[in-house]
């Protein structure tokens, strides 16, 4: 029975938490960027989870990693170069799930826990023009803007009825859009928002890292490796 009830600790059915939560989260990493990576470089390894399934009298011991910590690269069409990072560890909940974007010109921090959403803007760049309608937040001693994607829509009158929606989306619980999206979608009254060739893309980052933490050595990607 841990084969069908623990499935996510079983290398022929998952691949553990960098599966399980990391495929979410490269494919926001994806999506932002606008491409599947170039390269990968990880490292892993499963003690805790092993302990504790030992520990505990499971009966079973896990196959996957309990921790995973990628380096990525990817190389736009244009030769722009974004390198990025990932780490799933589940032995804390400590600082709950997050996606940090760092530019020259500021930092964007999207999380579950929404206190812990802002934007940051750096001290060399130009000041944002709705700023002084934002609402300011203080995180880690920053003072910041409190992360609200549609600030400057709503600050220039410009909420549109796809902003709306947004608007309307925001104010569900966090995976009430999607679930609302993939019934939707079965019933054929909506798209899905993420394509199964999405997916796909998404899947083959979370394997590869697990291949390269295994291999103990980067893996370049080709374009052909996202294509199914």
């Amino acid at each position: 029975m841990a084969h069908f009830y623990e499935w996510r600790w079983f290398s022929a059915l998952g691949g553990g938490p960098a599966c399980d939560l990391g495929s979410h989260q490269l494919d926001v990493l994806n999506w932002y960027v606008g491409a599947p990576p170039s390269r990968i470089f990880a490292t892993a390894g499963n003690t805790w989870a092993r302990a504790q399934a030992l520990a505990n009298e499971v009966g079973f011991v896990p196959e996957c990693d309990d921790h995973v910590h990628m380096l990525l690269g990817w190389t736009l069409p244009d030769g722009t170069e974004v390198s990025g990072n990932y780490q799933v560890n589940l032995s804390t909940s400590h600082g709950g799930f997050y996606e940090t974007f760092s530019g020259d010109a500021g930092t964007m921090v999207t999380a579950e826990i929404a206190e812990q959403a802002a934007m940051f803007r750096e001290n060399t760049a130009a000041a944002i023009e709705w700023n002084d309608l934002a609402q300011k937040v203080d995180i880690g001693g920053k003072t910041g803007i409190a992360y609200d994607p549609l600030a400057s829509r709503r600050a220039k009158g410009q909420m549109d009825a796809v902003a709306n929606q947004i608007a309307l989306d925001l104010k569900k619980p966090p995976h009430q859009p999607h679930l609302e999206n993939f019934f939707g979608a079965v019933r054929g009254e909506a798209r899905l928002n993420c394509s199964a060739e999405i997916g796909y893309e998404t899947a083959v980052t979370v394997f590869k890292a697990i291949e390269s933490a295994r291999l103990g050595r980067p893996i370049e990607l080709k374009p052909a490796d996202f294509i199914a």
